[in-house]
């Protein structure tokens, strides 16, 4: 057991490295864990998963238990709705194509934030419609969650917070030019997407060459989600500080 209580690796000040075997852990945790360990979007989506057209016509349940399952805030049933329409709108099979269609799938969250801020009270929701591709590309294509490197690296403020520690670390080449954001949670993150998709594809790359560790981006999102979710404020923000 380290400081934190759990037996998993760390660095020196306290960061958890980017392992597989840390990965197997806290899966194991977060299936364990009441709060976390049954994934009520699954179940829902895996009623309909033997047809294409019952997937379409009860999207709108599958999108709003995803909202559920990962305790987003202020959205309502509402606007599941809404882009269970703008989906339906753009045709499924379309829709379906653009999750696995490399550039056309970034541009399908950002999209679709647009439209469901242009068109509801729900503000910009990057962190709900990112979670809907990447949930609805593993699912629809029949992958196992934890060993398919999707498209969609998902948003989540938690993770948003520890991610610069791990690019500078790992130096992530953005753009031919070495970036570490400092803060990847502002308001305008949603804009670039693509950039903060890239970054996690890169810092993985990264991770696998340096350490050998082949970690996909739904591992990596729960690693550092599970972790630091109620982590010491003060302790976490001097261990990054220290890096960046």
């Amino acid at each position: 057991m380290d400081f934190f209580g759990m037996p998993i690796a760390r660095y020196s000040n306290g960061m958890i490295k980017l392992t597989i075997s840390n990965s197997v852990e806290i899966e194991k945790q977060i299936n364990g864990d009441k709060k976390y360990g049954n994934d009520e979007a699954k179940i829902e989506f895996d009623k309909y998963s033997k047809s294409k057209a019952m997937i379409e016509r009860h999207l709108t349940s599958i999108i709003w238990t995803i909202k559920m399952s990962n305790s987003i805030r202020g959205v309502k049933k509402q606007h599941a709705r809404l882009l269970g329409k703008y989906i339906k709108g753009m045709g499924f099979d379309s829709f379906l194509d653009q999750l696995s269609s490399g550039q056309k799938s970034r541009n399908l969250v950002v999209n679709m934030i647009k439209y469901l801020a242009s068109n509801s009270d729900a503000g910009r929701q990057l962190s709900w419609c990112s979670k809907i591709c990447k949930y609805l590309d593993c699912w629809y294509y029949g992958k196992s969650i934890p060993n398919y490197q999707n498209h969609f690296a998902v948003y989540d403020h938690v993770v948003a917070t520890v991610l610069p520690y791990y690019l500078k670390k790992y130096r992530v080449m953005n753009k031919k030019k070495w970036w570490w954001p400092n803060d990847l949670t502002t308001s305008k993150v949603w804009q670039n997407y693509d950039s903060f998709n890239d970054l996690v594809g890169e810092l993985l790359h990264q991770v696998a060459i340096k350490d050998g560790q082949s970690l996909t981006k739904h591992q990596l999102d729960h690693l550092l989600w599970y972790q630091y979710k109620n982590y010491d404020r003060a302790r976490l923000k001097k261990a990054i500080e220290s890096y960046l």
